[in-house]
């Protein structure tokens, strides 16, 4: 595999956040590749966490991820909901000034 395909993805292997299909192919490549396993050996070395707002507490990379795919599961959400009432209420109003419908 291309060592930069590679070093993409060792901080995502450094959070434990791969499949074991990729954290075997990672292992495999930087057994075989002197440059990347001095690479991942530097990467350790810097901190690879955020810290929150308050800086009382940190985050690592695949923690960020995940809290940002949760608030646009939860802003889609709340967006389908919000064109749903609107539909419907559309939908009354057009209907409710018919009598036929009644």
């Amino acid at each position: 595999m291309d060592c930069n395909v590679i070093r993409d993805l060792l901080p995502l292997y450094q959070d434990e956040a791969v499949s074991e299909e990729t954290k075997k192919v990672i292992e495999e490549h930087l057994e075989s590749c002197e440059d990347c396993r001095r690479y991942y050996d530097e990467m350790r070395h810097i901190p690879h966490s955020l810290e929150d707002a308050d800086g009382k507490g940190k985050y690592r990379y695949s923690e960020v991820v995940d809290m940002l795919k949760k608030r646009t599961v939860l802003e889609y959400s709340i967006g389908a909901a919000l064109l749903v009432t609107s539909v419907a209420g559309i939908v009354k109003a057009v209907l409710g000034t018919d009598k036929r419908w009644r």
